[in-house]
């Protein structure tokens, strides 16, 4: 039997997702700083060459430029831990099936 083997690939693959989930705490803040850098250089940008009535063109710009970097970043991370999920739920109903028969 093979159970050793796999008890052990649940284990590192559990590790893997705890560290991914922490990951998922600096990813908030990056998301913070992915909101707030480029509106401030807009606000900055705008106001230095255009006047203070080109920041409200520029703001909803960075917005959705924000969003789309966010959920480009998002869509990586999430597919990386449905995967490691997935492997994970196999390798246990490996396991079960390998102790039954």
């Amino acid at each position: 039997m093979n159970t050793g083997n796999a008890e052990n690939d649940i284990i590192r693959m559990e590790k893997e997702r705890e560290g991914y989930i922490t990951k998922l705490f600096w990813f908030a803040l990056e998301i913070a700083l992915i909101f707030l850098v480029p509106a401030l250089i807009a606000v900055f940008i705008s106001i230095e060459f255009w006047g203070k009535k080109a920041v409200w063109y520029a703001l909803p710009f960075t917005f959705v430029l924000s969003w789309v970097i966010v959920v480009i970043r998002w869509r990586k991370i999430n597919k990386i831990l449905t995967k490691l999920d997935k492997d994970i739920l196999e390798l246990k109903k490996q396991k079960h099936y390998d102790r039954d028969n």
